[in-house]
């Protein structure tokens, strides 16, 4: 199992999300963010994921996505200060 696998529990993706988000512009930075991950846009994923947490800080959701997008340009330490942040407000 890779560390992708690991980090959405091997079932989960990038598309899915239990998490709840209360302000719309936060929604829709996630969403575009996701998008831009399945793209294979992992530059457009981080910029939006950075959007999102300026709108709220506290995103588990956001720092999970930024991470895994870190991850796939090769940038561990961020990737795995973001997964701790993640599992930090989750």
């Amino acid at each position: 199992m890779n560390l992708i696998s690991n980090i959405f529990g091997g079932k989960k993706n990038i598309s899915q999300s239990a998490e709840t988000v209360s302000n719309p512009l936060v929604s829709m930075h996630l969403l575009e963010a996701r998008q831009s991950f399945k793209n294979g846009d992992y530059q457009q994923a981080l910029g939006h994921c950075q959007e999102a947490l300026n709108l709220d800080s506290m995103n588990a959701e956001a720092y999970r996505i930024r991470g895994v997008s870190k991850y796939q340009l090769k940038d561990s330490t961020g990737a795995a200060e973001d997964f701790q942040y993640s599992l930090k407000f989750s």
